[in-house]
């Protein structure tokens, strides 16, 4: 079917009645005087709109359902935590569900395409899947470097307060905000404005503030509130616990380095090695008359593309899954 419409499509025999449509759809906007720029504008607002507002009640309903303790299964909650660190590093104004609906269209746009070029539905829907787990975790990959630089931030600011506690969060945090990094200062100088400035209690300016620096400062927080509301002689020297974890993420962190680095070069190899076998039977010896002359050789070379995304993604994903692991790790110590 996808042949014949081809065909048909890139026929001479299409030209007489494109420009009939053409001309009827020109006399249709000149007769009914249709504003086909004000039009599209608005179908494609609305059609945004309602994307945006199904997210956020979503994310509403996802957000309620936590709060009274249903359990969710640990794959959803993994991909949620995952987008949600991805929303936090660029700090874009979506929920978990918008991302969801993207990944939904960009696959379903995917197929169509592939199904119009290899005329094979299997095979557009073996390569569209791991196409879009491929671009999920090239999305997560790339704000990596920005979390990473965030954690760090969030750590050297922490070594250099938790030894100066002793007269209090938000009186150290005022003397010391000059040590902090550009990307936090401006949230923890929120922090000051809202204890210094406004009634906010304690226990929720210190929560908003370890939600927008993340897991490297949940502990420093757990501590802080109980230091603010119970402070007793010598609790102070409980801070510096949040120093010693700091050593240990950071050696950690190299540890892993190292190791993802490792398997990113073993990654590139198998996709090169797979790239070199499928150009060789191609194009070099006695295969590449059999790829070039059957119908084959379209499925074969889908397989190779299909292995290819599949080996990325993969290996892309199982690093993304063992960091957010070692933050929930982290957070729980």
């Amino acid at each position: 079917m996808i042949r014949e419409l081809k065909l048909f499509l890139f026929s001479r025999d299409i030209f007489p009645v494109l420009l009939a449509l053409l001309s009827l759809f020109l006399f249709t906007v000149k007769y009914w005087k249709i504003d086909l720029q004000n039009k599209s504008k608005e179908m494609g607002s609305r059609t945004f709109t309602k994307l945006l507002a199904w997210g956020v009640e979503n994310n509403r309903k996802r957000v309620q359902k936590e709060r009274i303790g249903l359990k969710q299964r640990k794959v959803v909650k993994l991909y949620q935590r995952i987008l949600g660190s991805v929303i936090e590093a660029y700090e874009i104004k979506i929920t978990v569900e918008n991302f969801t609906v993207f990944f939904i269209v960009l696959w379903f746009v995917l197929v169509s395409v592939l199904y119009w070029t290899i005329e094979n539905l299997l095979m557009a829907v073996l390569i569209a899947t791991p196409a879009v787990a491929a671009v999920f975790a090239a999305i997560v990959t790339s704000s990596k470097s920005k979390i990473k630089a965030r954690d760090t931030a969030v750590m050297d600011f922490l070594d250099i307060i938790c030894p100066l506690i002793g007269r209090g969060v938000t009186a150290t945090f005022e003397r010391n905000i000059a040590a902090a990094d550009p990307r936090i200062r401006g949230h923890i100088q929120t922090y000051i404005n809202q204890r210094k400035f406004s009634t906010i209690a304690v226990e929720r300016a210190m929560d908003e503030l370890a939600e927008k620096l993340g897991p490297r400062f949940h502990e420093f927080a757990r501590k802080a509130k109980n230091y603010e509301y119970n402070a007793r002689e010598g609790d102070a020297e409980a801070f510096m616990d949040v120093v010693e974890m700091n050593k240990l993420i950071r050696m950690f962190e190299v540890r892993s380095e190292a190791l993802f680095e490792r398997k990113n070069q073993d990654m590139l190899a198998r996709i090169l090695i797979i790239i070199l076998l499928a150009l060789y039977a191609n194009y070099v010896g006695i295969s590449a008359e059999f790829m070039q002359g059957s119908g084959i050789a379209h499925i074969i070379n889908s397989v190779v593309v299909c292995f290819c995304l599949i080996i990325y993604a993969g290996n892309q994903i199982v690093q993304i899954t063992a960091r957010v692991n070692d933050d929930e790790f982290t957070e729980e110590a």
